[in-house]
């Protein structure tokens, strides 16, 4: 897009002149961001290393929109057969960290999520218990998130390497739906991306206001971050990208809470 509209100013900014704003001005502007055409929540990204230039986006627009069909990633997607069966199913999703390793880089992203029972059968089920086990990447729990709104409100049983699994309502949040109740305890944070910062030599990914919650990705794991994330070595890439990552959830002096990435494996964008 080569417009979007800021609710804070109200006023329409075309991808450069928005660019020659400040740093702190584009930071705090660019998470009050809409399509000039049907409102719908968008992001900006700079002028990118490789020459791009700066534009303004929206993942996705509201429907009708005129500027949909200019974006190749405007759409969420939709779920794969497999995720539908696995949610009707209810079986146990053991999700698949890739643990073999602190810093796991160079994962096959696109490699099949597995399923297995206790039978020859894919999901089997004793005394109406069911027994089925499935096996999910990170990519596929985050579409999973994004397009089944009642699967982060609902009690699939999701294991990931506790003494017992968490109900899927219990390990999963909205980075808008972070509150103090969740402090020090592990979540499933995800949502969409909208401003990334470097600060004091870490990166911090923003999904809104300062309200929000944020992932902290220290310098210690930079050089493993982008080695698995070739495409995000320019981090402005990020913006407008949906994030899913496990991690303690904390809440600074200031009242923030950020989640302070701890193994590469636990983070995944889309």
């Amino acid at each position: 897009m080569d417009f979007g509209k800021c609710t804070l100013d109200g006023n329409v900014y075309g991808a450069y002149k928005f660019s020659q704003l400040s740093d702190n001005e584009i930071s705090n502007k660019r998470k009050h961001l809409v399509c000039n055409k049907c409102d719908a929540k968008a992001y900006f990204k700079k002028k990118a290393k490789s020459g791009q230039a700066a534009c303004f986006g929206a993942r996705p627009h509201n429907p009708g929109c005129s500027l949909a069909s200019e974006e190749s990633e405007s759409c969420l997607g939709t779920l794969y057969d497999d995720e539908r069966e696995l949610i009707n199913a209810g079986s146990l999703i053991n999700v698949d960290f890739d643990f073999n390793t602190k810093t796991t880089t160079h994962i096959d992203e696109s490699a099949e999520d597995s399923s297995s029972s206790t039978t020859s059968s894919r999901h089997f089920s004793s005394n109406g218990i069911g027994s089925a086990e499935s096996k999910r990447k990170l990519k596929s729990l985050l579409n999973i998130l994004l397009n089944d709104s009642d699967f982060s409100k609902s009690n699939q049983k999701i294991n990931i390497g506790h003494t017992y699994p968490y109900n899927a309502s219990t390990i999963f949040r909205k980075f808008s739906d972070i509150s103090t109740s969740d402090v020090n305890k592990i979540k499933g944070v995800y949502g969409q991306i909208f401003d990334v910062n470097e600060f004091n030599t870490d990166i911090w990914v923003n999904s809104g206001g300062y309200d929000d919650c944020s992932i902290v990705i220290e310098n210690h794991l930079q050089e493993y971050f982008y080695e698995r994330f070739p495409d995000y070595i320019d981090v402005e890439n990020l913006n407008g990208m949906y994030v899913l990552c496990f991690g303690e959830v904390l809440k600074s002096k200031n009242d923030k809470f950020f989640i302070k990435l701890d193994d590469i494996s636990k983070i995944v964008f889309k």
